[in-house]
């Protein structure tokens, strides 16, 4: 996870594109050469991807194993669907695989976020199984 090596059919799954998981460069959509997929991959190019695999430190120690997905928000209010008085806890993301980095001190995870919110260094929250709501910041790969 710290390098950012992703599993397939965690971090992405065939309801994803190769753009959203940064294989932009290894599409070739200017090439003469005429491949399956690739008119839609060139349509998907030029409005871009909607979501992008990134990084997310969070926490300051040990979450719970990531066995189901944990949900990434915009605010701490809960992750079960509701809005805080605010209306901030839009789910912007989901954590895929997430474990504690003892080299980094802190929990690391791979999750598809939402382009409003995939800019390094933006603030989210992200809710783990145990109910504890974790500060996090979208970082790049690796860690």
């Amino acid at each position: 996870i710290e390098g950012g090596l992703m599993s397939y059919g965690n971090e992405f799954t065939r309801e994803n594109n190769p753009l959203e998981c940064g294989f932009g460069p290894l599409c070739h959509l200017g090439d003469a050469v005429d491949y399956i997929g690739k008119t839609a991959l060139r349509e998907l190019a030029a409005t871009g991807p909607q979501r992008m695999l990134r990084g997310i430190k969070f926490g300051d120690g040990p979450s719970p194993p990531c066995g189901e997905p944990f949900p990434v928000t915009t605010g701490p209010a809960s992750s079960s669907g509701g809005q805080s008085s605010a209306g901030r806890d839009e789910i912007v993301g989901q954590i895929t695989s997430g474990i504690y980095s003892p080299r980094l001190g802190c929990n690391v995870g791979m999750s598809m976020i939402e382009k409003t919110h995939w800019e390094f260094g933006t603030r989210l929250f992200v809710h783990t199984p145990d109910g504890k709501t974790h500060n996090g910041t979208v970082e790049p790969f690796p860690f």
